[in-house]
């Protein structure tokens, strides 16, 4: 039963990663979770992409698969304690295909000492002589890779182990394609006359050996995954693992101590500490310097120590669900938790029925844990599980706010479902104070902030983001938003939100891809628009122009008449109801979903503007997706706090295929506000019902005093 519960988590964690490579997550930011967070989804995206390189190096250095699968599960584990140290993360192939050579060579050695003492053991079963030649042409083509300098190892594996198109690995390493042929050749050609010297033929071998046919068995991957939720928290308990995988791992984590060393020290000092660690060293080393400073110590008095880091006034600079933000930085301007005394205070931060809180943590368990209590409102006297994260100036909180019977989560990332919030916060200094007292000032004078100075050696690319067809329509953008991606990494890596509708970045010389888009008057949005920039070495100044963003469908409904309420599947609270017989009424379409909890998080705001306007000539209706078959199995999802401020409020669930009312309405993300006059003219848009717009605009159509 364990065996099955501990494969059953390793799966969701994969399927939980895999999102994230669908999105075109790449390995630096995977290490870059792990190593600040200890996300373990992040850590089992590697483990699911880079596995089977490991275990077919593993397997053909060593053959025995017993021996094979102690030397994956090492290797692994020194990536746990290496993620930190690795100085090229979009190189990890290379970097995990030399460490598994490495270890399984280690593992190798340690097989034929322990088969030399064992003189009464049974001789082994020799393969085949075909699978032998094989399994010589493999060990032999990665004992050369190994062999050859990062430079060139690094596009070899990634285009003859992980498949890459040189296209594709040229992004990766952020190289141009030519740079990335060049090495391939040249790394081709070092690894010919290696393999003739071995009279193993031309370098065709390399394509036919080298690609692994390998699958991680689950109960390998489901054990790795316990092991290194473990590992990562520090020592391990007695017999969690072989005595064979503790002695690679010690190995390995010396070597990797000594060669992070070397970049730091003179060859003098760095031979002094060597000889420091092969001394006496028996516990595994930490990720980093700087987490070493602040990891957890399993004393008495750690949950004091880390109460008393979590003492003082935090903004909260980012709130997450979904894998999407809850709010704009705008909403959060004055979001404030101040911790002390085992309870924290809540100010300007509205999210479900979140008020103030006590807190109980227990910095012994991996992750941190965190047990909140609310202090007042709907759920006062409520527990929730959670997970924490504090460090210097920077905190991050991660509850589970709804389903609390799936437990308390495994790590910050909440792509996995709805049930887990994520709270970022920044610790609030005289310094912060001071910045923000002269962001006001700024803003006073001038409606978006000036662009810094260009800095050197980076270019200035500066555009203008327009929309041709929303002014014929009579309409305008107000905003535009455009994000620059790395396209090596896909790493965002700027963003420029202006009133005034002009970007700017400073660009050092690469490739880059803006994301162009905007917000508009009467809730407008548009069709993202993606421009590729290359910026030269010595170039200084490019301006883009105009970028004409087309409309979205939502946008082009704008002044005209509403579309029916076709393909309703079921409906709640309320009769079956058409556009047409609300002529005369002002309506409201609120298009939702149970798994969204920023429409959740909403409901009671809509149902206070429906009791306030129901006898003024105000219709609501709540338009549910078609993630369900039936609503009354929608409507048991929404949590019970939700259910008794809005569950009186009329509901229709939208029916499979195109022809529903989100289709109608261009609706591809919730939530999603339509106001529509007594016309049955659609009125405008709304991100949310709480916008405060939505009141006044309700007013205005009705003629009524607020």
């Amino acid at each position: 039963m364990a065996d099955a519960t501990l494969q059953a988590l390793f799966r969701r964690i994969v399927h939980a990663s895999a999102s994230r490579e669908a999105a075109g997550l790449p390995d630096a930011e995977l290490l870059r979770r792990f190593a600040a967070d200890r996300d373990e989804a992040a850590f089992a995206a590697l483990v699911a992409r880079h596995g089977p390189i490991v275990l077919d190096v593993c397997r053909a250095v060593l053959g025995n698969h017993a021996d094979a699968d102690d030397a994956f599960q090492a290797t692994f584990l020194l990536l746990v304690r290496g993620a930190g140290l690795i100085r090229r993360p979009e190189s990890l192939a290379a970097w995990l295909h030399g460490v598994a050579y490495r270890t399984a060579l280690k593992a190798h050695t340690r097989a034929a000492r322990r088969r030399k003492h064992e003189a009464q053991a049974p001789p082994r079963e020799l393969p085949a002589v075909d699978d032998l030649r094989w399994a010589e042409v493999r060990r032999a083509v990665h004992e050369e890779l190994a062999g050859l300098s990062e430079r060139y190892r690094t596009v070899l594996v990634l285009c003859y182990l992980d498949g890459f198109t040189q296209e594709r690995a040229a992004k990766a390493l952020g190289l141009s394609s030519a740079a990335v042929k060049k090495r391939l050749e040249r790394g081709r050609e070092m690894l010919r006359k290696r393999f003739d010297r071995r009279g193993l033929g031309p370098t065709v071998l390399l394509a036919a050996a080298v690609v692994p046919t390998v699958v991680v068995p689950p109960a390998l991957a489901a054990e790795t995954a316990r092991v290194v939720s473990l590992f990562a928290a520090g020592p391990l308990p007695p017999g969690m693992v072989s005595s064979s995988v503790i002695g690679l791992i010690r190995g390995g984590s010396r070597a990797l101590l000594i060669s992070k060393l070397t970049l730091l020290l003179p060859a003098a000092l760095t031979m002094a500490l060597a000889a420091v660690v092969e001394s006496g060293r028996s516990g595994p080393l930490p990720m980093s310097a700087a987490a070493a400073a602040d990891s957890p110590i399993t004393t008495k008095d750690s949950a004091d120590r880390d109460a008393r880091r979590l003492a003082g006034t935090w903004k909260v600079r980012h709130v997450e669900t979904d894998g999407k933000p809850l709010f704009d930085r705008d909403e959060l301007a004055d979001a404030r938790i101040t911790f002390a005394d085992g309870k924290a205070e809540v100010k300007g931060l509205k999210v479900l029925f979140v008020g103030d809180f006590s807190f109980k943590i227990d910095p012994t368990q991996t992750p941190t844990a965190i047990d909140v209590t609310l202090l007042d409102g709907a759920m006062n006297g409520k527990t929730f599980e959670g997970i924490y994260f504090v460090r210097g100036d920077e905190a991050r909180i991660c509850l589970r706010l709804e389903h609390p019977e799936h437990g308390r989560p495994k790590g910050f990332a909440t792509v996995s479902g709805t049930t887990l919030y994520t709270f970022s916060l920044d610790r609030v200094t005289a310094k912060s104070r001071g910045a923000e007292k002269s962001r006001e000032k700024k803003s006073e004078v001038k409606s978006i902030p000036v662009p810094a100075p260009a800095v050197a050696g980076s270019c200035r690319v500066t555009g203008k983001v327009i929309s041709t067809e929303y002014a014929k329509a009579g309409g305008a953008v107000e905003r535009s938003i455009v994000y620059a991606f790395k396209t090596s990494d896909g790493n965002r890596i700027g963003e420029s939100l202006s009133k005034e509708r002009a970007f700017a970045f400073d660009l050092p010389p690469g490739q880059y891809q803006l994301q162009c888009t905007a917000n508009g008057s009467r809730g407008a949005t548009f069709e993202p628009t993606y421009k590729t920039v290359t910026i030269e070495k010595g170039e200084t100044k490019l301006d883009l122009g105009t970028i004409d963003l087309p409309a979205s469908e939502i946008t082009k409904l704008f002044g005209k008449p509403a579309p029916e309420l076709e393909g309703i599947a079921g409906w709640k609270n309320v009769r079956p109801l058409t556009i047409k017989e609300l002529r005369g009424k002002v309506v409201v379409l609120d298009f939702w979903s149970h798994a969204c909890t920023l429409c959740l998080h909403h409901k009671p705001d809509l149902a206070k503007l429906a009791d306030r306007y129901q006898d003024k000539g105000l219709a609501v209706l709540t338009v549910h997706d078609n993630s369900e078959d039936d609503v009354d199995e929608a409507l048991r999802k929404v949590p019970d706090a939700v259910k008794t401020k809005a569950g009186h409020l009329p509901v229709a669930l939208d029916g499979k295929g195109k022809k529903g009312v989100f289709g109608a309405y261009g609706i591809h993300a919730v939530p999603t506000v339509i106001l529509i006059d007594q016309e049955g003219i659609v009125v405008r848009r709304f991100h949310h019902a709480g916008a405060p717009e939505l009141d006044k605009e309700i007013a205005r159509l009705l003629k009524v005093s607020k």
